[in-house]
């Protein structure tokens, strides 16, 4: 009965915002060390523990406020989970998931022999004190909602439950929150896991790193296999720390551009809108919450953007990764076309706001007599009217203004 986590497909012709990849641009001097690694025709070697790999560790070290004793890479964070997982947990083990949560790692506990696996809330994470579980996964920023847990909040979970391992995912942590990283040599019952795959843009190349205390290095070292990151994605990732001002650089364009959309969208207060609202936390992701998931889905396909139905987790919910600002502004219109059309087929009638047609002429000529009778009409037989106009937000304000005190009540839409 068990199903494979898979990622949805791909088009070409389509901007994949439905896996959370970095749509920025990498580094070109990235791209041209890992091409000249490549030529140098030693493929047929396995990865060595080389110098390579002890400078990106101490590279890795600094960064995360840690020392070199600290860090071990596998082959993409979720090895890095699988492996935590491997050597940690068994039949007597009880853990507990705050949901919604990084469905992989969900997919990983459901097809282990546990003790015992417990969803709960976040919240109830932080303050249930009933049973002590044995490990506590959080995703933090979580996918796919984006809060974040708190430093002080972390620390007090770790001081109230000091026989539980918990396990922080930390993949998001360049886009929001406070990195805790430095904590796990005062804390031994912390595990941190990061990804090379989100801020620094190297999913191709499959690395992440475990940050954890001395005794739980030694501990996960021994069924880590030290063959397991490649030479190419060591250089990738050594480069990209070479590059690490340019890589916070845009980690920081993308929450500015994620963080302005909180202003951008715009939903109708009576609720009636096709989507009718929004989410945005701290994560390279965001949710919109609409009354048709998979209607939704299909519509964005047919603008040329792939978006992620996540109503199976949360009714009504799909999850858009963060893009560039050109990119964001298309999902922008988007939704406002679909709620414009949403409107406009809920059976009330529609007049469009051309000059010529219900006005003479441009700016503020008031409308044509004829058009307000027909108008004060429709509104006399309780018909809905809807007067789109591709004006300012101004001169919208000002086109309602003067309908209403020509006792005209109508709905003002702008399609884009």
């Amino acid at each position: 009965g068990k199903s494979a986590y898979c990622l949805p497909q791909t088009a070409p012709d389509c901007v994949n915002l439905a896996i959370c990849e970095n749509l920025f641009p990498p580094s070109p001097a990235v791209i041209a060390r890992v091409t000249a690694e490549a030529s140098r025709g030693e493929l047929h070697k396995y990865p060595e523990q080389n110098q390579l790999l002890r400078g990106l560790t101490v590279k890795v070290a600094n960064y995360t406020g840690t020392t070199p004793n600290n860090i071990l890479f596998a082959h993409g964070s979720d090895n890095c989970l699988r492996l935590i997982l491997e050597t940690y947990c068994n039949e007597t083990t009880c853990v507990w998931l705050p949901t919604p949560t990084y469905p992989h790692l969900l997919q990983m506990l459901n097809t282990r022999r546990l003790l015992e696996l417990r969803k709960m809330t976040i919240k109830d994470a932080l303050n249930t004190d009933s049973v002590v579980p044995q490990l506590l996964y959080i995703c933090s920023p979580n996918l796919p909602t984006g809060y974040c847990i708190s430093r002080e909040q972390l620390m007090k979970l770790l001081n109230r439950l000091p026989n539980t391992l918990i396990i922080l995912d930390e993949a998001y942590i360049e886009y929001g929150g406070e990195p805790a990283a430095s904590l796990v040599n005062t804390f031994n019952n912390l595990i941190i896991t990061r990804t090379f795959s989100k801020a620094f843009g190297l999913a191709a190349v499959r690395l992440g790193y475990i940050v954890a205390s001395r005794g739980r290095f030694e501990e996960l070292s021994i069924l880590h296999n030290s063959k397991d990151v490649t030479n190419g994605a060591l250089v990738a990732a050594d480069e990209a720390f070479n590059q690490l001002d340019y890589y916070l650089q845009q980690a920081t364009n993308a929450r500015a551009i994620r963080d302005s959309l909180k202003t951008q969208f715009v939903f109708n207060k009576d609720g009636q809108d096709f989507v009718h609202g929004c989410l945005i936390g701290s994560g390279m992701f965001f949710l919109l919450f609409t009354k048709d998931s998979a209607r939704l889905t299909q519509l964005f396909r047919k603008y040329g953007i792939l978006i992620r139905d996540k109503h199976d987790e949360l009714p009504g919910c799909v999850r858009l990764t963060i893009a560039t600002a050109p990119i964001m502004q298309k999902v922008v219109k988007i939704v406002k076309s679909v709620n414009l059309m949403h409107r406009l087929n809920a059976k009330r009638l529609v007049f469009i706001d051309l000059d010529g047609t219900l006005r003479p002429g441009a700016g503020a000529t008031p409308l044509c007599e004829g058009a307000l009778n027909l108008l004060r009409y429709f509104e006399a037989n309780q018909t809905k009217v809807v007067v789109v106009t591709n004006n300012t937000i101004r001169a919208k304000a000002d086109l309602k203004h003067y309908l209403e005190s020509q006792g005209v009540v109508s709905d003002i839409c702008t399609p884009f």
